[in-house]
Protein backbone atom coordinates (compact mmCIF):
# COMPACT_ATOMS: atom_id res chain seq x y z
CA UNK A 1 0.00 0.00 0.00
CA UNK A 2 2.70 1.99 0.98
CA UNK A 3 3.97 1.58 -2.79
CA UNK A 4 1.17 2.42 -4.55
CA UNK A 5 0.94 5.69 -3.00
CA UNK A 6 4.71 6.69 -3.51
CA UNK A 7 3.94 5.77 -6.79
CA UNK A 8 1.07 8.02 -7.40
CA UNK A 9 2.53 11.00 -5.47
CA UNK A 10 5.55 10.94 -7.79
CA UNK A 11 2.65 10.73 -10.63
CA UNK A 12 1.00 13.89 -9.12
CA UNK A 13 3.84 15.39 -8.91
CA UNK A 14 4.78 14.92 -12.76
CA UNK A 15 1.64 15.50 -14.22
CA UNK A 16 1.58 19.32 -12.28
CA UNK A 17 5.13 19.99 -13.67
CA UNK A 18 5.13 22.81 -16.62
CA UNK A 19 5.50 21.27 -19.54
CA UNK A 20 7.92 23.05 -21.75
CA UNK A 21 8.97 23.25 -25.40
CA UNK A 22 10.83 24.35 -28.35
CA UNK A 23 9.91 26.53 -31.08
CA UNK A 24 12.76 26.10 -33.81
CA UNK A 25 12.81 28.93 -36.61
CA UNK A 26 14.36 27.79 -39.78
CA UNK A 27 14.99 29.11 -43.55
CA UNK A 28 15.12 27.41 -46.63
CA UNK A 29 16.65 29.27 -49.19
CA UNK A 30 15.15 27.48 -52.43
CA UNK A 31 16.72 30.34 -54.63
CA UNK A 32 19.53 30.99 -56.54
CA UNK A 33 21.11 33.70 -54.34
CA UNK A 34 22.61 33.96 -51.39
CA UNK A 35 20.74 35.67 -48.03
CA UNK A 36 22.34 37.51 -44.52
CA UNK A 37 20.10 36.74 -41.88
CA UNK A 38 20.84 39.26 -38.91
CA UNK A 39 19.07 38.87 -35.45
CA UNK A 40 18.81 39.90 -32.31
CA UNK A 41 17.22 37.46 -29.68
CA UNK A 42 16.99 36.18 -26.34
CA UNK A 43 15.35 32.68 -24.39
CA UNK A 44 14.31 32.30 -21.15
CA UNK A 45 17.82 32.55 -19.76
CA UNK A 46 17.63 36.07 -20.92
CA UNK A 47 20.46 35.82 -22.74
CA UNK A 48 20.71 37.99 -25.82
CA UNK A 49 22.22 36.49 -28.98
CA UNK A 50 23.32 39.03 -31.63
CA UNK A 51 23.97 36.76 -34.95
CA UNK A 52 24.45 37.01 -38.33
CA UNK A 53 24.12 33.85 -40.85
CA UNK A 54 24.72 34.22 -44.64
CA UNK A 55 23.09 30.76 -46.32
CA UNK A 56 24.09 29.88 -49.56
CA UNK A 57 21.79 29.45 -52.93
CA UNK A 58 19.64 25.73 -52.48
CA UNK A 59 20.83 25.48 -48.38
CA UNK A 60 18.72 25.58 -45.12
CA UNK A 61 19.75 26.25 -41.98
CA UNK A 62 18.46 26.35 -38.36
CA UNK A 63 18.80 30.13 -36.64
CA UNK A 64 17.14 29.86 -33.47
CA UNK A 65 15.62 27.19 -31.01
CA UNK A 66 13.65 29.39 -27.95
CA UNK A 67 13.29 27.10 -25.19
CA UNK A 68 9.69 28.11 -23.61
CA UNK A 69 8.12 26.49 -20.73
CA UNK A 70 4.28 25.92 -20.20
CA UNK A 71 3.96 25.59 -24.17
CA UNK A 72 1.74 23.39 -25.98
CA UNK A 73 1.67 21.81 -29.27
CA UNK A 74 0.44 25.17 -30.88
CA UNK A 75 1.03 28.34 -32.68
CA UNK A 76 1.80 31.70 -31.94
CA UNK A 77 0.02 32.93 -34.23
CA UNK A 78 0.61 37.20 -34.07
CA UNK A 79 2.66 36.76 -31.28
CA UNK A 80 5.65 34.23 -33.37
CA UNK A 81 8.68 36.49 -33.33
CA UNK A 82 7.94 37.26 -29.79
CA UNK A 83 11.75 36.01 -28.89
CA UNK A 84 13.20 38.02 -31.47
CA UNK A 85 14.24 41.61 -31.13
CA UNK A 86 15.12 42.16 -34.00
CA UNK A 87 15.12 40.20 -37.52
CA UNK A 88 16.42 40.89 -40.89
CA UNK A 89 16.75 38.54 -44.17
CA UNK A 90 17.96 40.28 -46.89
CA UNK A 91 19.86 39.09 -50.25
CA UNK A 92 23.59 39.65 -49.98
CA UNK A 93 23.55 41.35 -53.21
CA UNK A 94 22.19 44.55 -53.18
CA UNK A 95 20.32 45.07 -56.08
CA UNK A 96 18.26 42.45 -55.02
CA UNK A 97 15.34 42.31 -52.71
CA UNK A 98 13.17 39.92 -50.71
CA UNK A 99 10.00 40.80 -51.79
CA UNK A 100 8.23 38.08 -49.59
CA UNK A 101 7.49 39.43 -45.90
CA UNK A 102 9.26 37.36 -43.74
CA UNK A 103 7.17 39.51 -40.55
CA UNK A 104 3.70 38.02 -41.79
CA UNK A 105 2.83 34.62 -40.31
CA UNK A 106 1.36 33.51 -42.86
CA UNK A 107 4.77 33.32 -44.55
CA UNK A 108 6.02 30.90 -42.59
CA UNK A 109 4.90 27.05 -42.56
CA UNK A 110 4.97 26.06 -39.13
CA UNK A 111 4.60 22.02 -37.49
CA UNK A 112 5.16 20.68 -34.38
CA UNK A 113 5.93 17.20 -32.56
CA UNK A 114 3.63 16.86 -29.57
CA UNK A 115 5.50 14.59 -26.60
CA UNK A 116 4.08 13.95 -23.11
CA UNK A 117 6.18 16.19 -21.60
CA UNK A 118 6.26 19.69 -23.91
CA UNK A 119 6.67 19.76 -27.53
CA UNK A 120 8.86 20.41 -30.30
CA UNK A 121 7.32 22.98 -32.80
CA UNK A 122 9.15 24.85 -36.01
CA UNK A 123 8.76 28.05 -38.09
CA UNK A 124 9.67 28.10 -41.71
CA UNK A 125 10.65 30.60 -43.86
CA UNK A 126 10.92 29.47 -47.69
CA UNK A 127 12.76 31.63 -50.30
CA UNK A 128 12.10 31.10 -54.09
CA UNK A 129 13.05 33.12 -57.22
CA UNK A 130 9.90 33.88 -57.54
CA UNK A 131 10.36 36.39 -53.45
CA UNK A 132 12.90 38.41 -55.31
CA UNK A 133 12.99 41.42 -57.08
CA UNK A 134 15.78 43.72 -58.86
CA UNK A 135 15.81 47.25 -56.83
CA UNK A 136 15.45 49.97 -58.78
CA UNK A 137 17.88 52.73 -58.13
Amino acid sequence: MKELLIWIFCFVLISGCEHGGDFTYKINNKSDYEFIIWFKASGLDGKLVDKTINISPNQDCSIFTAESINQGCYDEKKSFLKWFDTLSIKPKNDTLVLIKDYKKRDNWKFSTNCKSFGAESEYLFEIENTDINKQIK
